[in-house]
């Protein structure tokens, strides 16, 4: 067993080797001084999302850019995650007779899809190096806080239980816009950055189709991953392709936030193989001075279910996050 305590401060120099598989822009100025030697930085939503995370990446060097030096390397996630699918799927009323017709909800969905693969071409002709992410499904969720919090929300919401409105979203704005946008991760060749939150045997019966049709994403990552150790264990035994490009993205963030989440966190490492798991920060703004990860707890959990070191933790994760983006990273850089 690892003789490192959880409580062991990872230093400074370690934190520069972990791969952040998971952040955001979102909410910060796009001025990024980067913690580690390289991250995935999620859009949540097209609007003004898209065009800072097309600045930052414009900002700093790119995959191919920081693969000859040792600068940190950006890759940029263009997506909708599932709070916003309401913003592409519109539902300004949640009353029975005002609810989109299956057409005008898979003509919304056709025309955000072409955009999106206008994005992902713009950015590609720029030279920066792009997945598909955040996407995913929410039924705890159907509505991003700030919206419900500025009352920005459909005619009928208050009248409907949380329930019965988060399931409405779900079905109606989710799950087509997270459908459509995974089968354009997988026609393109593209990793793919999953969010799911109350929707596992949803999640785990399209995989499973997905993967039987075998039109999967060159990489599948489920993000800050907090399933029931059945589920986990049914994502583990899908078979075809997805077996091999499958990740599970863990968070000091989110699945140390709470008891009940790091004992979801500390039962599904005991089950994820090592070769599957992912680092992630899941800030929302990147400059070192305001927010730092803490991969701590994270780091030294997985040094003692794996008897091994922090640094081995590290490289480890790094490997993963490697096969995981499918060549897009670059190699690691060797220093003296």
């Amino acid at each position: 067993m690892a003789s490192l305590s959880p409580l062991s401060p990872l230093s400074p120099a370690a934190c520069t080797e972990v791969l952040d598989t998971h952040c955001h822009l979102h909410t910060g100025s796009g001025q990024s001084q980067m913690v580690g030697a390289g991250a995935v930085s999620m859009a949540v939503a097209e609007s003004d999302d898209w065009d800072m995370l097309a600045e930052w990446l414009e900002s700093g060097p790119d995959s191919a850019a920081a693969s000859a030096s040792a600068s940190p390397w950006r890759i940029g996630g263009y997506g909708t995650h599932p709070w916003y699918a309401t913003s592409v799927v519109e539902l300004p009323s949640l009353r029975v007779d005002d609810l989109p017709t299956d057409a005008t909800v898979s003509a919304a969905v056709a025309s955000y899809i072409a955009r999106l693969g206008d994005r992902l071409d713009a950015a590609a002709a720029a030279g920066h190096t792009v997945i598909v992410g955040e996407i995913g499904v929410d039924k705890f969720r159907g509505w991003h806080p700030q919206a419900e919090a500025d009352g920005e929300v459909p005619d009928g919401y208050a009248e409907m239980s949380r329930n019965g409105r988060n399931r409405l979203a779900f079905n109606i704005a989710q799950k087509p816009l997270f459908e459509a946008q995974f089968d354009l991760a997988a026609a393109r060749g593209l990793p793919v950055s999953i969010h799911c939150v109350q929707a596992g045997g949803y999640l785990f019966e399209f995989l499973a189709s997905a993967s039987r049709r075998g039109l999967v994403p060159s990489g599948v990552a489920l993000h800050s991953v907090s399933l029931k150790a059945g589920l986990i264990t049914s994502l583990l035994a899908i078979r075809g392709p997805l077996a091999d490009v499958l990740f599970f993205g863990l968070s000091p963030a989110i699945n140390y936030s709470s008891p009940r989440s790091a004992k979801l966190t500390d039962a599904a490492i005991a089950l994820i193989p090592r070769e599957q798991v992912l680092l992630e920060s899941d800030l929302e703004e990147y400059e070192a001075n305001e927010q730092a990860a803490d991969y701590t707890p994270l780091v030294a959990a997985l040094a003692v279910a794996w008897d091994a070191t922090l640094a081995e933790v590290i490289a480890i994760t790094s490997a993963n996050a490697r096969r995981w983006l499918a060549g897009l990273a670059p190699s690691p850089v060797q220093s003296c």
